[in-house]
């Protein structure tokens, strides 16, 4: 037996293990671990503990992601777990499932088809022997797609069931009937709504919850509860609708996989990338976007569009001239781009935009953006070194890891002749009648290996038959 220390660590761990597994995929949300503690595995802990522990939790921890009631979503940053401020998120009273039954069973939508739904034809006895009225003719619910139960108001006892329910739960209608409601739909939300006053809870509720399948797995649901009569003369009951979202559930954790796998790449890529729809509104873009164009963090969390593109603007060197080309892509949608950027601090980008596609329609544009701060200033000094080349008065030859010539600028061709352009190709001894002298290229690669460079004194042969006494400054590169 654990001491009360213990019995709280365990608990404590169990509930960070869920939320933060060693493998990331297997994560539960906080609300998603405390159901499945609460539905699964409470005959594990001390039950003074636990409920100790869900009442300092809250139904949503924090950490919850919730919808509220304005269909805005929001982050439970904290729980206020004093008297009667027990968390509980709903919806008002809705009655679209009842009047789905109504359709169902072809009749008008009207107060009248509700007591005519829910007419009593006799009184059956529940498990516990406790006499309840409601009605046995409940053949309409079985067509039904939503699963149903009829809970009653006092006992908080499944009066009946539908067919549909019988396959969610996998218990027979017989099962169902007379078991109390939170043997079934338990999870902390569910104890919290369900030990609300019978007022409360006829407000109604419209939320996402668990359900406890008869083999012990949770299923995800949406359900609604409302109160409908029961019969003209005998009051009411309490009618809880459930549809599955197993299905739904996988697909929004599939498309949330990849969505973090996008981002993922997104944030990997080296380009600042940035992507718009086709009116201009920022859509997504990766950390590197703000790191080139020294976008402050304050200016990203307002979202505000109007002051990012002002802000990128106003780092552009020549501002006009691209504003005003960003609005010559923007009436192209289909147009390919490339342009070339400099910044205010140095930096030259590399704007390429391509239009962004759905079902082979532009929906959007995707901006890159390439640091060649760097590939610039290469190609600027490549660029020197060939003006140097060219026009150097001492000549010059390169020749390539076999000897053999590549190029010479004018000042060598004027020094060997008209037949300079032969050498291209040829050793580069043969410049000097040595043709492929061992010895010559011997000392060549002793002064290679001893200072990086060869030097001395060669005879060049001309093209009317005379010599030429040349210096040589071989360098290896």
């Amino acid at each position: 037996d654990l001491g009360r220390a213990s019995q709280v660590l365990a608990l404590v761990n169990r509930y960070d293990r869920m939320c933060n597994p060693a493998n990331g995929v297997d994560a539960l949300t906080p609300h998603e671990a405390l159901s499945v503690i609460f539905a699964q595995l409470k005959a594990r802990f001390d039950s003074v503990v636990l409920g100790a522990f869900i009442r300092m939790m809250g139904v949503y921890p924090p950490g919850s992601i919730v919808q509220l009631v304005n269909d805005r979503y929001a982050i439970v940053a904290s729980v206020n777990s004093g008297p009667g401020n027990c968390a509980r998120a709903g919806y008002p009273a809705q009655p679209q499932a009842c009047a789905t039954a109504a359709r169902c069973a072809g009749l008008p939508l009207s107060a009248a088809a509700y007591l005519l739904l829910f007419r009593a034809c006799g009184q059956p006895r529940s498990r516990r022997g406790r006499v309840v009225t409601v009605s046995q003719s409940h053949g309409w619910l079985d067509g039904l797609q939503e699963a149903v139960w009829l809970v009653d108001e006092t006992s908080l006892l499944i009066l009946h069931a539908n067919a549909a329910a019988q396959r969610l739960v996998g218990l027979p209608v017989a099962e169902m009937v007379g078991t109390p409601v939170l043997r079934l739909a338990s999870t902390p939300q569910d104890m919290a709504f369900w030990g609300e006053s019978a007022q409360v809870v006829a407000d109604g509720i419209h939320s996402h919850t668990s359900l406890l399948r008869a083999d012990g797995t949770l299923v995800p649901v949406n359900r609604q509860v409302t109160r409908v009569p029961a019969e003209v003369a005998s009051g009411t009951v309490f009618m809880l609708t459930m549809l599955d979202r197993s299905v739904q559930e996988s697909t929004e954790r599939e498309l949330e996989t990849l969505l973090s796998e996008l981002r993922a790449t997104l944030d990997s890529a080296a380009d600042g990338m940035l992507v718009c729809s086709l009116d201009g509104r920022v859509r997504a873009f990766n950390q590197r976007l703000a790191q080139l164009w020294n976008i402050p963090r304050d200016l990203l969390v307002r979202r505000d569009d109007a002051a990012v593109y002002a802000h990128m603007e106003a780092q552009v060197e020549d501002a006009r001239a691209y504003a005003e080309r960003l609005a010559a892509i923007a009436r192209e949608p289909m147009q390919e781009s490339t342009d070339i950027l400099v910044l205010r601090n140095g930096l030259v980008l590399e704007l390429r935009t391509v239009p962004q596609f759905s079902q082979g329609r532009p929906v959007g544009r995707v901006y890159s953006y390439r640091d060649i701060t760097r590939q610039t200033e290469i190609q600027a000094s490549l660029r020197l070194a060939a003006r140097v080349f060219e026009s150097s008065l001492d000549a010059i030859f390169i020749a390539d890891s076999q000897h053999r010539v590549l190029r010479m600028n004018p000042g060598c061709e004027r020094l060997v002749g008209p037949s300079a352009k032969s050498f291209e190709g040829c050793l580069a001894a043969s410049l000097f009648g040595g043709g492929s002298d061992a010895a010559f290229m011997e000392q060549v690669l002793q002064g290679w290996a001893k200072e990086g460079f060869w030097e001395g004194e060669l005879w060049l042969p001309r093209d009317n038959g005379t010599y030429c006494a040349v210096q040589l400054s071989w360098v290896a590169l």
